[in-house]
Order: C-alpha cells, then sequence, then structure tokens
C-alpha cells in the first residue's frame, strides 16, 4: 500500500536534482527538452492511452469533496525504471481544491487541474466527479496515465 506510493516519491525527489528532459522515441530517437511548466511530451505512437491532456472549455460542475483513489499506468517507462501499475490512494478533493501527496492545486471552472510537486507534474480534466490526466516526471522519465474517482 504505502510501497506504491513511495515509489512515487522517490523518483519525485531525485526529479528535483536532474535536469528536466524527456528521453524517448515520439518520432524517433532523440531528447525534448522540457522549457515549459505543464507540457507533457505525448505518447509515442501506437501506444494506447489518453491523448494529451487539455483544459476544457466551458464551465463544469465542481466535483464533490472526498476521497478518491484510481489507477496510474505507466504510458512511457523511461529506460525500463517504471512501474507498469501504481495504485493511487488518499487523493482528497475539498472546496474546489485538490491534495496528492506533495501535490496541490485548484480546479478549474472547466474542470482542468494542472499541479506540480518538484519537477513532477499531474495534468488533466475533471468530467463529473471523475478525473482523467497524465503524471509526468523528468528522471527517470515516467509517464503515467491516470484515473481517478471518488472511493
Amino acid at each position: 500500500m504505502r510501497a506504491s506510493l513511495r515509489r512515487l516519491i522517490l523518483p519525485l525527489a531525485a526529479a528535483s536534482l536532474a535536469g528536466c528532459q524527456y528521453t524517448g522515441q515520439a518520432t524517433g530517437p532523440g531528447t525534448v527538452t522540457v522549457s515549459t511548466p505543464f507540457f507533457i511530451p505525448p505518447a509515442p505512437p501506437g501506444v494506447p492511452g489518453l491523448p494529451p491532456p487539455a483544459v476544457g472549455s466551458g464551465q463544469a460542475p465542481r466535483p464533490p469533496d472526498g476521497e478518491y483513489a484510481g489507477i496510474a499506468k505507466v504510458l512511457n517507462n523511461g529506460g525500463g525504471n517504471c512501474s507498469d501499475t501504481v495504485r493511487i490512494k488518499y487523493w482528497i478533493v475539498k472546496n474546489g481544491q485538490v491534495r496528492f501527496q506533495g501535490f496541490s492545486g485548484t480546479i478549474a471552472r472547466d474542470g482542468g487541474l494542472k499541479m506540480q510537486y518538484g519537477r513532477a507534474y499531474i495534468i488533466g480534466t475533471y468530467r463529473g466527479a471523475h478525473f482523467e490526466g497524465r503524471y509526468w516526471q523528468p528522471q527517470p522519465g515516467c509517464t503515467y496515465v491516470i484515473s481517478v474517482g471518488p472511493v
């Protein structure tokens, strides 16, 4: 239970000491330098998963307050150092604010959510009480598809 949370926290701490680069094969071997906050590299061609999350355009109802849980599935495994699946627990929504481990953020009127902790990012959209998005960290270059709903 706590071990899966540690798998995300330890790389986050290491990421704060590392450079902010993504190494992958989106269009072939190469490196993309991340210079824009909340930029998340797209999935490599042929890899299933959500399209890159985007902030919606209209007003969405606020998700209900409470504890949420879900799952994060690896979308890009930087050098084989990322866990394939991580259970997400203790994702807390209260008055339009979200807290998860060291992350915190405000849910926008259109349901969009962007959070940063060190050099790691969570970005996505609430649709009703359900959140879909991505988690990205620069080192070791892990990108996860996140799906979270009320407990």
